[in-house]
């Protein structure tokens, strides 16, 4: 089949024919290699503008409306590229997926920290919520080989029902072996 469609090209022809499948090989691969780079710009920002939302401690739905105003701004400022700004995704759930990814982030790094310390101390703040269900703040202070101390919050430890130091004991422990590694 193949042999047949190009019998015909031979010398300077077959060259040329080369030349140009190249030359469309490459102006293919280089459209793809645009979308994903833009892709991956878009969910960058979409990281970076969730973050900005957690640190000022907005409702994740003001994601929609960042990406509005955005929109807006880019009408007037880059009329040629507004189009960039849709494809950044900003919606409730969207935020909350990467709340979630960097929670996870942080809480691997945190582990790999503690899994250095030679030692440990942990120190508790007791208060209760709104409802009155007692909370835990549980802060981990640490020391590695290199005597680097180290200090984070761990968790937050919500107790239901009754407050005795076993239940504290248990809670501790229980977020403990979900935090740091064995």
């Amino acid at each position: 089949m193949h042999e047949a469609k190009y019998a015909g090209f031979v010398g300077k022809s077959r060259e040329e024919l080369v030349e140009k499948l190249q030359s469309s090989l490459s102006a293919e691969q280089n459209t793809f290699k645009k979308v994903v780079e833009r892709t991956v710009k878009s969910v960058i920002a979409s990281y970076v503008i969730a973050e900005k939302i957690a640190r000022s401690a907005r409702p994740f739905t003001d994601g929609e409306f960042v990406r509005r105003c955005m929109q807006e701004v880019a009408k007037i400022m880059l009329p040629n590229k507004a189009r960039l700004f849709e494809d950044i995704s900003l919606s409730r759930n969207s935020i909350a997926r990467r709340m979630e990814d960097s929670g996870e982030d942080l809480s691997g790094q945190q582990s790999s920290k503690a899994g250095e310390f030679q030692y440990f101390s942990l120190a508790f703040d007791e208060s209760a919520d709104m409802t009155d269900t007692a909370q835990i703040l549980v802060f981990i202070r640490g020391v590695t080989k290199c005597l680097s101390v180290h200090e984070d919050l761990l968790g937050l430890v919500s107790l239901r029902g009754t407050t005795r130091a076993l239940d504290v004991k248990e809670a501790v422990l229980e977020l403990l072996h979900k935090r740091v590694p064995d």
